[in-house]
């Protein structure tokens, strides 16, 4: 892995000249520049990849594809985007974003000091293999569930900053949120659960088989993940870097905790061990949030416990499905998801949840704002 790592890591240099770009265009809440950009750097950047392995590169397809998508992008926003750096210095401005920033980016090297933990501590412990499984496995869930959190935070962060002042109008923005987010990430993860095994056996060799009871577990510590990361959020809206940064501190000395009492309970005690570390995180994280504009862990159990439990049942039933139905597995897969589908939006439909309301909302507000702009 020596090679590799020195390679990859020029993506951290390139990966520089546009933060500053996405940092502009998201304060300004322009996000269609920023789609503009990341797609088409993703579909060169994955089409060179496929070449690549098609060709017999191998595991330097993967390193390619990160080298090509972070230059295409970086050439992109400076295209599309007119920030240029002029030679002006303010000792002010400096002051006040150092103040601030400096406790984020603490909080954020420690964060991913930390998640990285679990790599490293399986590694040593166990075999090449089981870290295989397990990188994989989590790779997937990070795909669903860390992305769109991620997407979540960029897009609402600039937007609720805006009323930082006024906690009443907060608290309904961040409930709405929650609402909507959990709404699409419940049933995705639980859905991903339970179809993890047909989705290998139609999408990967037999060797990956071994890692769906990671990916199973990996799903239940991808539940709450958007939840803490949205609470997490208030505080960076509200100028408090410092309650930030002790609280990254405090969850992970807990997940570090929890992670070494798990060791001894082989990888499955560990991937256990982070499901409890999801729940316990929450505490602190929600509590900040009730703090700070009275959302209360009540509140928001009542916000999102409808549809968590509508989705449990979808998962049920989607896997009652293949118990009773001897589908192949690609059958399955497709019968699963749509009846799934169905069955989860029917039943918010029925008792009326709040959350599907609110989506269906947004969707139709962003199809006739289309329709407009395109009139």
């Amino acid at each position: 892995l020596v090679e590799l790592v020195r390679v990859v890591g020029l993506v951290v240099i390139i990966h520089a000249f546009q933060m500053v770009q996405v940092a502009d265009l998201t304060r300004k809440l322009n996000f269609k520049v920023q789609f503009g950009v990341t797609l088409p750097a993703a579909v060169l950047s994955g089409v060179v990849a496929i070449s690549m392995a098609m060709l017999g590169f191998g595991i330097w397809s993967l390193v390619a594809q990160m080298l090509v998508s972070s230059m295409a992008v970086v050439a992109l926003y400076w295209k599309f985007n007119d920030w240029r750096p002029t030679k002006e210095f303010s000792r002010e401005s400096f002051h006040d974003l150092f103040g601030f920033g400096s406790k984020i980016f603490l909080s954020g090297l420690i964060d991913t000091i930390f998640t990285n933990l679990y790599v490293l501590v399986i590694g040593k412990l166990f075999s090449a293999t089981v870290v295989g499984y397990y990188y994989f496995a989590d790779q997937i869930q990070q795909l669903a569930v860390s992305q769109l959190a991620g997407a979540i935070q960029q897009v609402t962060y600039p937007a609720l900053a805006t009323l930082q002042d006024d906690d009443i109008s907060l608290k309904t923005f961040y409930r709405r949120i929650i609402q909507i987010v959990t709404y699409i990430v419940f049933p995705c993860m639980i859905g991903l659960a339970v179809m993890a095994e047909p989705l290998f056996h139609v999408m990967l060799k037999e060797d990956w088989l071994p890692a769906v009871p990671f990916l199973q577990l990996l799903c239940f510590v991808g539940l709450l993940y958007p939840l803490n990361s949205i609470n997490v959020n208030i505080l960076k809206v509200k100028g408090r870097s410092d309650l930030f940064l002790y609280l990254v501190i405090i969850k992970e000395i807990m997940m570090m905790t929890i992670l070494f009492l798990s060791i001894p309970y082989g990888i499955f005690g560990i991937l256990t061990g982070q499901i409890v570390y999801s729940i316990l995180a929450y505490i602190p994280s929600s509590y900040l949030s009730f703090k700070l504009i009275g959302y209360s862990v009540i509140e928001q159990l009542l916000d999102f416990m409808p549809t968590f439990v509508i989705a449990m049942f979808m998962g049920l039933f989607v896997y009652m499905i293949g118990l009773l139905l001897p589908f192949d597995w690609l059958a399955f897969l497709f019968i699963g998801v749509s009846a799934g589908f169905i069955f989860y939006v029917v039943a918010n439909h029925l008792l009326k949840i709040q959350s599907q309301l609110f989506f269906w909302q947004i969707i139709k507000g962003q199809y006739a704002l289309y329709r407009e702009q395109k009139s």
